[in-house]
Order: structure tokens, then sequence, then C-alpha cells
């Protein structure tokens, strides 16, 4: 009678632990993360370490007055006082991230990135021409706290600071001042050059095959940097939605607020 108790006592406290686990929200699911372009979108257990390779490739190109698109001509002498106006901005970004979890309730983030980008113009002449830079940007260091974790759902807020490792004196040369280089635009430097608080806030909630995320997120500048400017605060809102498709497979999607504050 007794081993048969035990056998009972076994069986519910097994059933007991694996609804516990079943409430929780949990990142070990192939929807339990965002879409890659989130940043500090989940949390580790106590112990665990995660390294990250990331890659992003992104194009701006046209060229708006105000919310109307123009043509490059309407920046350009005769019509404007501009000799010269970008046309297009390829980068490349390769981010390199470690996270790990001293506690169940903390997971400490770190990252950097290194940044490859083109800038290509169009002159009052006619005339084209390309300025490049490259380099290591800002180092990034911050810790998750998370509030709490029950029906698959979890709360956390992030803080961190920026530490300007990147260049903000990157040259090149352009016709205007050839053979000479001159100082690159603010979006072709690496770094923003000042020490910059990050804050976030994350939603996190789980069904059986979707997953749904929603984070607000600000970057805020400290003083000038050595150049004796500024670069605009940042703010975002992320929503984004995960379905899983397989044990090892899911596809998701986001929709971003976004603003920045003048330079």
């Amino acid at each position: 009678m007794k081993k048969y108790i035990y056998a009972l006592f076994i069986v519910a406290t097994h059933f007991f632990y694996a609804q516990e686990e079943n409430t929780k929200w949990t990142g070990s699911r192939p929807d339990g993360h965002a879409p890659i372009s989130v940043m500090g979108d989940h949390t580790h257990g106590k112990g665990e370490v995660m390294f990250s390779y990331r890659y992003m490739y992104m194009n701006m190109e046209d060229l708006n007055r105000g919310s109307e698109n123009v043509p490059f001509s309407n920046a350009l002498r005769p019509n404007d006082v501009y000799m010269v106006t970008p046309t297009s901005m390829p980068m490349n970004m390769h981010m390199l991230g470690m996270m790990y979890a001293p506690s169940d309730k903390i997971t400490l983030v770190a990252m950097v990135n290194y940044l490859s980008s083109e800038m290509d113009h169009i002159t009052a002449m006619g005339g084209t021409f390309t300025t490049e830079s490259s380099g290591f940007g800002d180092t990034k260091i911050s810790a998750l706290y998370k509030f709490f974790n029950k029906n698959k759902q979890q709360l956390q807020a992030q803080a961190g600071i920026s530490i300007p490792t990147g260049s903000i004196d990157k040259m090149d040369i352009i016709p205007a001042s050839a053979p000479n280089q001159v100082i690159l635009p603010y979006p072709m430097q690496i770094g923003s050059g000042t020490w910059d608080t990050e804050l976030a806030l994350t939603y996190l909630k789980q069904w059986n095959i979707i997953s749904y995320g929603a984070q607000a997120r600000t970057t805020l500048r400290i003083g000038e940097n050595d150049n004796e400017y500024r670069l605009g605060n940042k703010y975002s809102f992320n929503n984004w939605l995960a379905v899983k498709a397989a044990d090892w497979l899911s596809f998701s999607g986001r929709v971003e607020l976004g603003a920045i504050d003048k330079i």
C-alpha cells in the first residue's frame, strides 16, 4: 500500500511541476524570440550564457522635402542652394552579443558592433561620387530585470549605457576637397561620441503556437561630444507577433513606431 501511495505522490508532484512550467513564458520555443532587429527581448535563467551574432543590411535612398518625395534636382542649384545631394546610403552592420544571468531575476548584456557604410552623391554639375567609412561602433552594456513570469506572460525592464567607442572623426575625399580629406557628415560617423543612457520596458505573452511582444525603448544622449554636437534622443515602440511552425522553426513580423529628436 505504501508503494502505491509513494508512486501516486511522485506522479502528482511531476504533474504539478509540469503544470507550473506550462504556465510560464519561455524563450526556449522557436517563437520565444523577437525579430532579429529587436534588442533586449528576452531573459535567461540563473547561470545561463548566450553568445549571438547578428547581421543587418540597410539601404536608405530617395529624397524628401518635408513628407513629400522629390527628385534630386529639386535640392540642387539652380532650383536650390545646394551643390551636392546624397542619393543612397547602404550600410552593413555585424553585431556580437553576450548574455549572462547571475540570477533568475537579472540578465547582463554586452554588445559590440562593426559598421561599414557608403554614401552615393550627385552634384549640381551632374557628376557623381561615393564616400565610405567603417569601424567598430559604440559598446553597449546593460542589465535586464524580470518583474514577473506567470500565466505565460513576462514583464521585464532594461537599463544600460552606450560607451562612445565608435569614431566621430571619419574622413574621406570629395571632389571639392581633392586631394585632401574632409570630415564626413553625421550619418557616416560610426559612433555618437557621447555616453548615452538606454532604457526599455518589454511585455511578452505566449499561447500554444503564437507569441506576442511589445517594447518601449529610448536612448537619451548625455552632454555634447568632442566635436561639440549631440545626436538626437531616440524613442521607439515595437510590436511583434511570432508563429511556431515546428519545434525548430517560427515566423515573425514586427511594426515599429519611432521618433528622433533634432541633432
